[in-house]
């Protein structure tokens, strides 16, 4: 297809009012005590998934942060990109939040240690349930 022509599926509209405050996942700092993570994106990412999956299917979904962002090659102080993050997360899946945690007593050097095999092993599982996609929206702006 020519440039500007979207593809993929069509959209649905999930929430009409566009409130999504009844669906919104368990609050979570991206930094602490010990200093920004830079992983906002991994953040960002999986809270849409949250707040998605609360929404279809009624159930709160806790995914690992410190997963997606170790997994995607997050850079301590620089951060990541989106379709970085966005293409790991499609193509590895997750964890929950249990088995590999952050929280305000993860110090950045714990944040930033590697994931083993075995958690990514578990995080390819997810996708025997779990389809992840995104496509990139027209830019209109002049």
């Amino acid at each position: 297809m020519g440039a500007g022509v979207f593809t993929g599926p069509e959209w649905t509209i999930l929430q009409p009012d566009g409130q999504w405050n009844a669906f919104e996942p368990q609050a979570e700092l991206q930094r602490d005590a010990y200093g920004d993570t830079y992983a906002c994106v991994s953040f960002s990412c999986n809270n849409v998934h949250e707040f998605l999956h609360n929404k279809l299917y009624g159930v709160a979904l806790n995914k690992s942060d410190r997963f997606l962002a170790i997994g995607s090659g997050t850079v301590r102080g620089q951060g990541n990109s989106k379709s970085t993050v966005a293409e790991w997360n499609r193509t590895n899946g997750f964890v929950l939040e249990q088995f590999c945690p952050y929280d305000s007593n993860t110090t950045l050097d714990q944040f930033y240690s590697p994931i083993s095999q075995d958690l990514k092993a578990q995080g390819l599982l997810a996708l025997n349930t779990y389809l992840f996609g995104y496509k990139w929206l027209q830019d209109n702006s002049p």
